[in-house]
Parts: structure tokens; C-alpha cells; sequence
């Protein structure tokens, strides 16, 4: 079997997606309650994939939010609210289901991927030089390790990894960094524990500057933080113009 995704342009303000899949498909009998709260398109789901039936729902949602429309098909039946103009592709002997959205382009505001530095006539690569900092990155998903050291790395920095809170104390006794960017959740001591820690060593001089990276940021979230003697904050998934106003901010001084 197989999954698979297409996104199209379908005129100048819409984009088109659509997912295929080969698996058991929708009866006609039960595709029109797909996007209805807390309905599967089989009973037994729950028990034996688990779901509580709201997915679709929240994606139908999402997207009338993105100015779009939602529906899928399978066994030739559809449902949802597919384009006008739709041509059905599938039969009683197709395999598998379609699902399609769209989604308006007005709706979507340009995302800057790689902006330019903001030291003036400097290239990315140089901005370590111009704000020198040791940077340790204190994380246990291996993903964000990467996604953070080689963002980092873009700027000039080649900077240390630990693996959760305890893991980070015990590098931050042995060696000075400037810079810790720091996970709040972690296995074996999380992010908030560490920071406590390291606030109270009062052999560990100078400090670093402590900013935690996190995917809650509610009001609360965020003073929980500062509480316990972080200097700033970024949010998950991590945006590249966030991290530069960290490491301009927080420059290594003599």
C-alpha cells in the first residue's frame, strides 16, 4: 500500500492538496458523516487504531479558516464540499479513499526562510565573529538537536549538545558558556529543574544567559521561566529571526 501527497496550484488564489491512500476505503453508507464530530467511518476503529472521531472536523475547520473547502471520496461516493467542476475518480472497485482541500493563497502571509543578517555588510557565517558566544543546546529530541545546531552553524557556531538537564550541569561545571539554549521538557531532569540549579551554583561565575525553547507559551508558561532565572524565551517549531535576536541580543562581553 501506499500514501500519496499532491499540492497544485488550482488558480492564482488556490492551492489544491490531495492525499491517496490504498487502505479499506469508505463505504457510501458512512462518507457522509466523515466530517461530523466524534463519527468514524467504522466502529471497530476505535478499538483497534484508537481515535475519538474528531480529526476531520477540526481539519474541516482549519481549512474554511485558510478560506478553503474540504471533502473526500472513495467507492464513487463523496462527500464534504468538493469544487464544482469536480471529477470523481474513483469506483466500487477503487481501493483505498481521496481526500482533497483547498486553501486560499490570499490567506497565507510570505514566510522570510533565510533572512539576511542583521549586521550590516556582514554574511551569515560571520556573525560569530561579530558576537562571539558559547552555546550549549540542552535537548533530548534528536530532531530539534539538528534542526538547532545546524541554524546555529549557518551563523559561525558550532555549538555543544546535552542531552537533558543533568547532562547540561554537569558541562556547564566543567567549561564556561555564554549561551544555553534550554528545552523545558526532558527525561532524567527537565529544563526548569536544571535552570534552579544552575542559578543557585554560586561557583559557577560567570553565569550564562539561559533561554528556553518551548512549545508552551502561554502567559504562565513564559513567567515560569523568567521565575526561575531565564533571561528569554523562544517558541517551538524554532524560527530562524527568533534565534538571531538571541544571539545579538546576548552577545559575549569582555
Amino acid at each position: 500500500g501506499e500514501v500519496l501527497l499532491s499540492i497544485s496550484y488550482l488558480n492564482s488564489s488556490q492551492l489544491l492538496f490531495s492525499i491517496k491512500d490504498t487502505g479499506i476505503g469508505i463505504s457510501s453508507d458512512r462518507i457522509n458523516t466523515l466530517f461530523q464530530p466524534f463519527t468514524q467511518a467504522d466502529a471497530s476503529i476505535s478499538r483497534k487504531y484508537g481515535g475519538t472521531g474528531l480529526g476531520l472536523a477540526i481539519c474541516k475547520h482549519l481549512v474554511k479558516l485558510m478560506g478553503g473547502s474540504i471533502w473526500a471520496e472513495s467507492k464513487g461516493s463523496v462527500a464534504g464540499e468538493p469544487l464544482l467542476d469536480w471529477q470523481m475518480s474513483t469506483n466500487l472497485q477503487t481501493q483505498g479513499a481521496i481526500f482533497c482541500f483547498t486553501i486560499a493563497l490570499s490567506n497565507i502571509e510570505p514566510i522570510a526562510i533565510a533572512p539576511k543578517s542583521p549586521v550590516s555588510g556582514s554574511s551569515d557565517s560571520l556573525m560569530a565573529e561579530q558576537f562571539p558566544l558559547k552555546i550549549l543546546i540542552v535537548e533530548d529530541n534528536f530532531v530539534n538537536q539538528k534542526i538547532a545546531f545546524l541554524y546555529l552553524k549557518k551563523f559561525g557556531y558550532l555549538a555543544d549538545i546535552a542531552n537533558n538537564g543533568a547532562e547540561a550541569l554537569n558541562m556547564v561545571s566543567s567549561q564556561t558558556y555564554d549561551l544555553l539554549l534550554m528545552d523545558m521538557q526532558m527525561p532524567v531532569m527537565d529544563g526548569i529543574t536544571a535552570t534552579k540549579a544552575i542559578r543557585q551554583d554560586a561557583m559557577l561565575q560567570p553565569q550564562p544567559k539561559i533561554v528556553a525553547m518551548t512549545a508552551n507559551v502561554m502567559s504562565e508558561d513564559v513567567q515560569s521561566c523568567l521565575d526561575v532565572g531565564m533571561n528569554d524565551y523562544i517558541s517551538k517549531p524554532v524560527q530562524i529571526d527568533e534565534l538571531v535576536r538571541i544571539l545579538t541580543q546576548f552577545q559575549h562581553k569582555d
